[in-house]
């Protein structure tokens, strides 16, 4: 089982990787984001990034915790975010 996961996540990280399709290609560049930096999993973030700005929590969550993972330093504004967003309630 441990192989076919393996093999499974490999799976994955090889179609992150790969070049998204147009729209989302066009998307990202009119973001900014260089053109050697645009694959799927970028296309993937800007999506998710998109619905937390239009204030969809669940992915405010997401974009946080993904933070979070990786980048340690980013604890202090993530705990003002958190802080923040609890205010509002």
């Amino acid at each position: 089982m441990a192989k076919n996961n393996n093999s499974l996540s490999s799976s994955i990280k090889t179609i992150l990787s790969l070049k998204p399709d147009e729209e989302s290609e066009e998307k990202l560049i009119a973001k900014g984001v260089p053109k050697n930096k645009i694959n799927n999993g970028t296309a993937i973030m800007q999506a998710l990034v998109e619905k937390a700005v239009t204030g969809e929590v669940s992915a405010i969550k997401e974009v946080l915790s993904i933070l979070e993972k990786d980048n340690q330093e980013q604890k202090s504004n993530i705990s003002k975010l958190y802080k923040a967003l609890s205010d509002e309630d």
